[in-house]
């Protein structure tokens, strides 16, 4: 009978290799991926903040 493995662990980081200024670099692929996200999600609360605080004051105001 074959028993799954359970604790198996992918343990490989995914490089990419970028072509810049005449040479390569590099990169690790989560790393970059993870970066990108981070930066989209500061932008996204930054923007959810902004709306909350004009709702707030509005109503204030109002």
């Amino acid at each position: 009978e074959r028993k799954p493995i359970s604790d198996f662990v992918f343990d490989v980081e995914p490089l990419v290799y970028l072509f810049k200024n005449d040479s390569y670099l590099k990169e690790n692929l989560h790393g970059a991926w993870h970066n990108k996200i981070s930066k989209e999600n500061v932008a996204r609360y930054f923007l959810y903040l902004f709306f909350i605080l004009w709702l707030i004051i509005s109503i204030f105001v109002l």
